[in-house]
């Protein structure tokens, strides 16, 4: 009888081992896809700010260019 009861716990202690091995797997897949989807997100938030920096820089460039021609007609009216 004590080895029959034994023999149970052995048993739902495993099951119990086996339940928790395969939800630790869902978590770690879920882990992953969302570390997939983060990289995407993260690479594209990389691309908008190279495009938000080469706008800037046209602008920038355009904002002197005026502020020069600015300052050459300023001359020219003293």
């Amino acid at each position: 009888m004590e080895e029959k009861d034994l023999f149970n716990q052995i048993e739902a202690i495993r099951e119990a081992v086996k339940e928790l091995k395969g939800v630790q797997e869902e978590q770690i897949e879920g882990i992953k896809k969302y570390n997939r989807i983060l990289n995407i997100k993260l690479d594209k938030l990389r691309e908008f700010n190279e495009i938000c920096d080469m706008t800037n820089q046209l602008f920038e460039t355009r904002l002197l260019n005026m502020e020069e021609r600015i300052k050459k007609l300023e001359v020219k009216i003293k």
